[in-house]
């Protein structure tokens, strides 16, 4: 980690035990690091010059392209008699280099202040102008790495405006910026913090009126008056695998919310002014504070996993989340259904409309690692989050609007901690058969290997063949009244979920779609026992797919 202090830039490749002061090219007080999130060894500093009302031509934005060895001056702001600029807030992200900067008009003792935003796209090598306010703190969108939240605080813009504040929004990477509307508009934001699950709940903290939040990016703010209302919030950090977990650095030090801000429990720092606070990226565990008197860490004990209204726990260690967020502009949190030791379930819209199927199944004795399966019988944006609650370690998936896809990560825990963010490639096409007319046959008969759907009108097999020659017919399992699923070695190892929707409100079709978690060759046969017309769908060997037939009957 990388501390800014009187001298340059302290360095700590041991989380802290031991520190080397890196100044090469730094003079003064560094107030304040950023570290590039594509190529770390990229660092930016900020001098901000040695008074608050004179310019200093020493003061700006510094780079280091060596971890912190060696600096140079890549940013000043105006700096001439009574007009000057210093550097207050900075921000690295996917997109680019964002810096807040205040700027000070004076006549003779009376100063006025006004601000802008300063971007570069290319490292810090160029910069122009963006919004014009004084912001105070930048927070990426996780999901989608060109929207930036900025929070803002009181000061008239450049170009002569009213007083700005409160929290600004860029879709760009901060080009141009949207101010916010509801009760954070106008308020002094010290600090803004994006939900790192569910990207559209973004929190804020202000000056004299506590914490703000959001839970549509942006579109609507209100206060969280319980707990904090009247306190200076000066950071904010989201726990990265409990997102309803939220942490506030206070001028009376750190506390915590378990409930997404509603009601608040100190948790260390008492007296101190914690102004920074940053989660070690390797153990959700571990908080960073700073104050006044230094850098701090909170280690909290570790809780074994428990499934709650949002989550399911597979394997008895492994919390499982999904935050989805639907075309048009709808988002949520997937609510679980409880399957197997080893496997779980998502729905998003309706609790009888299975949308996703997720396994961790224990691999070490074949590769060292557990791993991850998903079959998604959904095509809508969606990001699963599981996390190892032994470890800390986590790992995030993002699905793409529009992609219906399966997969299978064999590396996915391997017990040594960290995380890992990746998006997910959308599953092969699969071939469908011609439909076969058999005739009008009986209803529906559920048994081991069948299981009967939509109101007992479609019957549903499944045989398997393994890559050594091994074959069988799928078991069958009820799921919903529109859902079931196949387990081919071990009827906790759920290999298959298949659902039939009644879509002819919409296309005159009922709909077929199916999930996998295994990469056998299998067989599908869905009939229709009230027309006789029957479906087969064939997955290839080494094949893991999800498909959508929404002409099937």
């Amino acid at each position: 980690m990388y501390f800014g202090v009187y001298g340059g830039v302290a360095r700590s490749t041991d989380a802290g035990a031991t520190w080397l002061l890196s100044g090469d090219g730094l003079e003064g007080l560094v107030s304040l690091v950023a570290l590039d999130p594509v190529t770390p060894s990229t660092l930016f500093a900020v001098v901000p010059g040695s008074s608050s009302f004179t310019g200093d031509p020493k003061s700006g934005i510094y780079r280091s392209t060596d971890a912190g060895a060696t600096w140079a001056r890549v940013y000043g702001p105006i700096g001439s008699g009574s007009r000057f600029g210093k550097v207050v807030a900075l921000a690295a992200t996917p997109s680019a280099v964002l810096a807040g900067v205040k700027s000070f008009t004076c006549v003779f003792d009376l100063c006025f202040t006004s601000g802008s935003t300063a971007i570069s796209r290319d490292g810090g090598t160029s910069w122009a102008a963006g919004g014009e306010f004084i912001a105070s703190s930048f927070s990426a969108d996780p999901a989608e790495a060109a929207t930036v939240y900025a929070g803002a605080t009181a000061g008239a813009s450049l170009s002569g405006g009213a007083p700005l504040g409160g929290v600004f929004r860029s879709s760009d990477g901060g080009g141009v910026w949207q101010g916010s509307a509801g009760e954070v508009a106008g308020k002094n934001v010290l600090s803004v913090a994006v939900d790192p699950i569910n990207s559209r709940v973004v929190y804020a903290g202000a000056a004299d009126s506590g914490l703000y939040k959001t839970s549509d990016a942006g579109s609507s703010w209100a206060s969280a008056r319980d707990g904090l209302s009247q306190t200076r919030i000066s950071a904010l950090a989201v726990d990265p695998v409990q997102p309803s977990v939220v942490y506030a650095g206070t001028d009376g030090g750190v506390f915590s919310s378990a409930n997404g801000g509603a009601s608040w429990r100190s948790v260390g720092l008492n007296g101190s002014s914690a102004n920074q606070l940053a989660f070690d990226p390797g153990d959700h565990n571990r908080l960073y504070a700073v104050t006044g008197e230094g850098a701090y860490a909170i280690t909290f004990a570790s809780t074994p996993c428990e499934p709650s209204s949002t989550s399911l726990c597979l394997g008895g260690q492994f919390r499982v989340e999904v935050a989805w967020r639907s075309s048009d502009g709808r988002s949520g949190s997937g609510r679980p259904r409880p399957g197997t030791a080893d496997t779980g379930y998502f729905w998003f819209f309706d609790s009888g409309n299975v949308e996703l199927a997720i396994k961790i199944l224990d691999g070490r004795p074949i590769n060292g690692h557990f791993w991850l399966f998903s079959g998604a019988l959904s095509d809508v944006e969606y990001t699963i989050t599981a996390t190892d609650t032994t470890t800390g370690e986590m790992r995030s998936y993002h699905n793409a609007s529009g992609q219906l896809s399966s997969f299978a990560d064999t590396s996915a825990f391997s017990g040594a901690g960290g995380s890992a963010v990746q998006s997910i490639v959308g599953s092969a096409t699969v071939p469908i058969s011609t439909a076969a007319y058999l005739g009008r046959s009986e209803a529906c008969a559920a048994g081991p290997t069948r299981f009967c759907v939509n109101g007992g009108r479609f019957q549903v097999d499944a045989t398997w063949r393994t890559r050594d020659g091994r074959s069988g017919a799928g078991r069958a399992a009820p799921l919903t009244a529109d859902t079931g699923y196949f387990w081919f070695f071990g009827e906790d190892n759920v290999e298959l979920v298949l659902k039939v929707l009644d879509g002819r409100s919409f296309n005159g079709h009922y709909w077929v779609f199916y999930g996998a978690l295994s990469d056998v060759a299998y067989t599908i046969t869905v009939t229709d026992t009230e027309t006789g017309v029957v479906k087969t769908y064939e997955n290839p060997q080494g094949t893991l797919a999800s498909h959508a037939d929404t002409e099937a009957f």
